[in-house]
């Protein structure tokens, strides 16, 4: 029986920074095999890869991505053998986001439609919204990360529900859900759970310590809170569907 309940099954993680040296998740390759082997230990069978994609501050990172990509599946080849890799970005938005992803300069998770994007925290709800519709008009899917961290969004939750209504799809972190981020965000993510409207719960992981790659607790958490079906659908069956499996 895998962590977190009979029904829960194995985890799918769509948003993880556990390449090494292409962002400030791990900063080197034990570290990264670490990562793997926590992830999968806690229960994780697919995981999308999903560096940063900011040129003004990690520069172009591609070949840093791939020479990393590669370095991990040989890793996960030759240790976890029923260990699925995938590719994607996290996208900071800015206005050269569409034309971006459309030359490829940067990657959707799994080759997909599906666009994982995060903003800067202090962006307002009009500008994010529009940003949302503009990827949307283009043929993507907006995966809006780490959604419990937008104070315009989730004050009162009603620009939440128009998102949701609109067809973004909500992620939200493990680290908040459990804890690691604070009471406060602790928080505003049960709320957000418990008006069901969040469509992804993933590990965001950036390192083996303050940001582990452990989904375990989440799934814990999610079935006591909405049972385990719910957990299963926020932790595999939505992000195998997102990443086409």
């Amino acid at each position: 029986m895998m962590p977190g309940g009979k029904n829960v099954g194995s985890f799918t993680d769509i948003h993880s920074h556990m390449l090494s040296g292409v962002d400030d998740g791990a900063h080197d390759d034990n570290e990264m095999f670490l990562m793997l082997d926590m992830a999968y230990k806690t229960g994780t069978r697919r995981i999308c890869l999903t560096p940063h994609f900011n040129p003004e501050i990690w520069g172009d990172n591609n070949q840093k991505f791939e020479d990393a990509f590669a370095r991990l599946s040989e890793y996960t080849a030759k240790n976890y053998p029923d260990m699925s890799l995938y590719t994607g970005n996290e996208i900071c938005y800015s206005q050269s986001s569409i034309g971006q992803l459309n030359r490829r300069e940067c990657k959707t998770l799994n080759g997909g439609k599906h666009v994982l994007v995060d903003f800067h925290p202090g962006e307002s709800y009009c500008a994010i919204r529009s940003a949302l519709l503009d990827l949307m008009g283009y043929g993507y899917i907006p995966v809006l990360a780490h959604a419990e961290r937008y104070e315009c969004i989730t004050s009162t939750l009603d620009e939440l529900h128009e998102l949701n209504w609109l067809g973004v799809v909500i992620q939200l972190s493990a680290s908040s859900l459990i804890g690691r981020r604070g009471e406060p965000l602790r928080k505003k993510t049960f709320k957000i759970l418990k008006k069901g409207l969040a469509d992804v719960v993933a590990s965001d992981a950036h390192n083996i310590t303050t940001r582990p790659p452990c989904l375990d607790g989440a799934a814990k958490i999610l079935s006591k809170l909405c049972g385990e079906n719910c957990a299963a659908l926020l932790l595999r069956i939505n992000p195998d569907k997102i990443l086409g499996l």
